[in-house]
């Protein structure tokens, strides 16, 4: 994903996608387990940082898009 948008650290993108890995597995275990309070927890987690990821990748496009007709 870093390639399609070069205005980010390669490191922040990296330790946002393995984040969310890291979340979305730990989210199915809670799950596998039947930990439904902790389950909801993690996923409430997950929404906050998807969003993030969302902001990051919104702004990616629009400093590319502003680049374009510069």
């Amino acid at each position: 994903m870093y390639e399609f948008f070069p205005f980010e650290a390669k490191e922040n993108w990296q330790g946002m996608m393995h984040e969310h890995l890291k979340l979305t597995k730990e989210e199915a275990v809670l799950r596998i387990q039947k930990k439904y309070a902790e389950h909801i927890a993690i996923y409430d987690t997950i929404e906050t940082q998807a969003l993030e990821m969302a902001d990051m990748i919104a702004s990616g496009i629009v400093k590319s898009f502003f680049k374009s007709y510069a």
